[in-house]
């Protein structure tokens, strides 16, 4: 065993003898969590493989640390031709320390392009259950779950409060998928962000809610859409150039005209409409729903998160339902729909000064005839609110 981890290390180049890094590359690799010693191991993987990776003419693989070829390489890399590149490739390096947050299908990674220096998140298809009902995701699967969101990308087209994509591509070798390149918002999705223990001055709650309130409007009245996932851990927050947070909706997998719901989405966050006539008969039955209510009573959810800190059903009656129905989504389903039919809901009198907390009130309540008609006009309460 000795020779062998001998012979390893006899093989990793001391980065006291490779050439030194620029003091804004040193900079930037800071900011990264890279180590010097890191960057220039990473440096002498790229100038020696770079040429004959545009020859293999692989459009876009991953290229694992430590692995084949590169056995001294300390980070991931994800490589793409780019015939628009001035060294034909472009190339990021997976910053480890950072999973930027992941769903049911997608996993997202911060990324340093390495030429140009500029950060994205790389979302990845992955599967986190394999098996679904008895049945094994395939790879197929796995296509369909990528052009779905390319497709929603491609409906929503480009709004500023809406995650923008940069690219799409197919990853190949290691890793057997296809990735997404988004723009990368700092501050990570909101639900980690106030799990981390940071407060939100009001006018940080406001600005998220107009910034998010401004995406469902577009989606809703612009390209007819719903989202029908809104919720805390698919709003990113980042920085504009005053240093003051804004948000932006992400997460663009369940992207559906507002008239074809299509049963997808986070169980916790439908309507209680959706629970009384739950369980559907027939996928036709979906249709009944108008995703833009889906979408008004999800983001009603969020805002009571930013004003109370919980959710309108608990984390921790949620928290029960998935331990006691572990094993059991039919049982747990079923579960959700007795806490949405046995809850109080909230009251709000027309005559109280207009608040947050009135704003979000009005929106949950249990009559959708009770609730705000618009996002449009949930917008304009929230701005007006002295």
């Amino acid at each position: 065993m000795w020779n062998i981890l001998s012979s390893l290390m006899s093989t990793i180049p001391n980065p006291i003898d490779l050439p030194p890094i620029s003091e804004d590359r040193l900079s930037i690799y800071a900011e990264h969590k890279i180590k010097e010693n890191d960057g220039k191991l990473i440096e002498k993987t790229i100038d020696e493989s770079l040429e004959r990776w545009k020859v293999e003419r692989v459009d876009a693989r991953f290229i694992a640390k430590r692995e084949g070829k590169h056995i001294f390489l300390p980070y991931n890399l994800f490589c793409q031709l780019d015939s628009k590149s001035e060294v034909g490739m472009q190339i990021y390096i997976h910053c480890e320390d950072y999973e930027l947050g992941s769903g049911h299908d997608m996993t997202y990674f911060k990324a340093l392009e390495y030429t140009g220096l500029k950060t994205y998140a790389l979302g990845v298809i992955t599967f986190k259950d394999e098996v679904i009902n008895g049945e094994k995701r395939s790879k197929e699967d796995r296509e369909k779950a990528a052009f779905r969101l390319y497709n929603a990308f491609k409906k929503v087209k480009r709004s500023p409060h809406i995650i923008e994509l940069c690219k799409v591509f197919s990853i190949h070798q290691a890793v057997e998928g296809v990735g997404f390149l988004t723009e990368y918002c700092k501050l990570g999705d909101l639900e980690k962000y106030l799990e981390k223990g940071h407060s939100l001055k009001d006018r940080d709650s406001r600005q998220i809610l107009l910034n998010i309130a401004s995406a469902l409007i577009y989606l809703h009245d612009e390209r007819k859409l719903a989202h029908y996932d809104v919720k805390t851990s698919n709003v990113l927050l980042t920085l504009n150039e005053e240093g003051k947070i804004i948000a932006k909706l992400g997460d663009l997998g369940f992207v559906a005209p507002i008239d074809k719901f299509e049963g997808n989405g986070t169980p916790s966050y439908f309507p209680p409409e959706f629970w009384a006539g739950y369980p559907a008969r027939s996928a036709k039955d979906y249709e009944v729903y108008d995703g833009r209510a889906f979408d008004m009573w999800a983001f009603g959810d969020m805002m009571k998160k930013l004003i109370d800190g919980d959710h309108f059903i608990p984390d921790s009656t949620i928290d029960e339902i998935e331990v006691e129905f572990e094993e059991n989504e039919w049982g747990a389903q079923l579960a959700l729909k007795e806490v949405f039919a046995t809850i109080t809901y909230l009251t709000f009198d027309k005559s109280e000064a207009e608040t947050l907390d009135k704003v979000c009130r009005h929106i949950l309540q249990r009559d959708p005839k009770m609730r705000p008609g618009s996002m449009v006009e949930v917008k304009t309460k929230i701005e007006f609110i002295p």
